[in-house]
């Protein structure tokens, strides 16, 4: 089976808090194609959980890095992802709005 290529997005910049589970854009587009992708910031990486909206993610795990404000950052994911893959990343989506993360 042909995997589609890797996306990387690196549009704008975040900021990240010590120990929060949100990353905070400024210029990102950041969209529900996102999900389960790998964002990577300052040498630190985790998974993204769900897309709150253009500017906002939830992470996988609290950032455990110094926070850090205006911040480059690069997210890897596949984009073209099959229709069952996109239901699943819905659905994840939805049930992220329902679990408590660390603010």
């Amino acid at each position: 089976m042909n995997q589609s290529p890797m996306t990387v997005d690196a549009a704008g910049t975040v900021t990240m808090r010590h120990g929060s589970s949100y990353a905070v854009g400024e210029g990102t587009a950041w969209t529900a194609d996102h999900v389960g992708g790998l964002f990577t910031c300052a040498g630190l990486s985790c998974t993204v959980l769900a897309v709150q909206g253009p500017t906002r993610l939830a992470l996988s795990r609290p950032w455990a890095g110094d926070g850090i404000e205006g911040a480059q950052y690069a997210i890897e994911y596949r984009s073209d992802s099959p229709p069952h893959v996109v239901a699943i990343k819905d659905t994840m989506a939805a049930l992220a709005a329902h679990i408590k993360v660390t603010p």
